[in-house]
């Protein structure tokens, strides 16, 4: 059984045979807006970030129980999920309970119109459990100890182990298979399949067009505990209402620290989305970081898709510090931006790097952080100003591709900081 967590005023759980359960979410209420006053409502967003025309939909989460294999076709399988219907656009992902069995590989195949795809691995996610938790080195030990909430949160004290989510898109149905060197299997694991619903805002003509807030991130009166601002352009960042976040699936109010640096990410799913299928795709990894993880909302800051648009993240303003959970152990003192594509197999465009580049170098310079030459200390740790998440963990993640363009993005940030 799932462990206890905050569950949402209103949701309705109902069982499925003896496998799964089904979480749907009531949609309809509008999108949290903010006073006339101007004054931040929840979520932080101030009255010219939110436009709050677009209505918030209702993923559905169904996590499905994979016990143990009784008998073993071969020595190292230790489950395999019977396989089950996806709905709409279907993300997916694994959770579990406690430490990971030592040499633990998740993967997913599809089904489409009657014929199987080969296994792919799950990558990345997090390992909240005790050992993890005791400190760094033993959470970068794990295989699945690279993103996640960081372990003094309260956030973490709920969250559950798991992998990235996986985006698989318009298929049938999809199937988990766990191998082990031991051949156990972790503890309550569960296959987490998501179909994130459908909005007006999803057809790329019907979404309003971006616009800047502001000329440069220098402000005129910053939040408390912000350093001065350095000069860059404010680029145009799509808002949370813009992809269709519901706010209750939130828990808790947004955290603040500290940001000395940036670090990107990649999403690991397939690169031939289109435009209409991106604000699916980040309201599913919404629905796997909050539902099935347990976190206390989406992990990453910030996300840009393969066509150069910014996407907001994590609820709690865009200009503030707000604490994510895209880096295990730095989440305090960094932003993090998710690109959304597998950069292990393909090179990211050109349109995907200039978005990264300006929304780091806009949101290191509101916080006094200058690109070009620096190199931030973080917790004793040093690190450059814009970083990709294996300077920071045991993950291949942003992807050897993307990796190797990071000088690419920094040279953007530092132009748009104006040297």
């Amino acid at each position: 059984m799932r462990s206890a967590r905050p569950r949402l005023a209103g949701a309705s759980i109902a069982a499925l045979g003896s496998f799964s359960m089904v979480v749907p979410l009531m949609a309809g209420l509008p999108a949290s807006g903010v006073p006339a006053s101007g004054v931040p409502a929840r979520g932080g967003l101030t009255a010219l970030e939110s436009r709050g025309a677009a209505m918030p939909v209702a993923p559905e989460v169904r996590e499905v129980s994979v016990p143990e294999t009784d008998r073993p076709q071969e020595p190292r399988l230790a489950a395999t999920s019977v396989p089950q219907p996806v709905d709409g656009f279907g993300v997916v992902g694994a959770t579990w309970l406690g430490r990971p069995p030592t040499g633990l590989r998740l993967a997913v195949r599809t089904q489409t119109r009657g014929s199987w795809s080969a296994w792919s691995q799950l990558h990345g996610g997090s390992c909240p459990c005790a050992l993890c938790a005791a400190g760094r080195a033993a959470a970068e030990a794990s295989a699945f100890g690279g993103h996640g909430p960081n372990a003094s949160s309260s956030e973490a004290r709920l969250a559950r182990s798991g992998t990235d989510p996986l985006a698989v898109g318009e298929v049938g149905a999809v199937q988990l298979r766990a191998t082990s060197a031991t051949g156990r299997a972790p503890r309550d694991l569960q296959l987490s399949v998501i179909d994130p619903g459908q909005s007006a805002y999803d057809r790329p003509a019907a979404l309003p067009a971006a616009r800047a807030i502001g000329s440069t991130g220098a402000v005129a009166s910053h939040t408390e505990g912000e350093a001065p601002g350095v000069r860059a352009p404010r680029p145009h960042i799509r808002t949370r209402s813009d992809w269709g976040a519901d706010s209750r699936l939130r828990s808790g109010s947004p955290q603040y620290g500290q940001v000395e640096a940036a670090f990107v990410h990649h999403t690991v799913n397939s690169n031939d989305y289109s435009r209409s299928d991106v604000p699916a795709i980040i309201r599913g990894i919404y629905a796997y970081h909050t539902r099935s993880l347990g976190w206390s909302d989406i992990g990453y800051n910030f996300l840009v898709d393969r066509f150069g648009r910014k996407w907001a993240g994590r609820a709690g303003g865009m200009r503030r510090a707000v604490i994510g959970a895209q880096v295990y152990g730095y989440n305090h003192v960094s932003t993090g931006i998710a690109t959304i594509g597998n950069f292990e197999t393909t090179t990211p465009s050109r349109e995907m790097m200039r978005g990264v580049g300006r929304v780091v170098g806009w949101k290191l310079g509101l916080h006094g952080v200058r690109v070009g030459g620096r190199y931030a200390q973080l917790d004793g740790d040093r690190f450059r100003a814009v970083s990709g998440h294996r300077d920071g963990g045991q993950t291949a993640c942003p992807g050897i591709h993307l990796y190797r363009k990071l000088d690419v993005i920094r040279e953007i940030a530092i132009r748009r900081q104006g040297r």
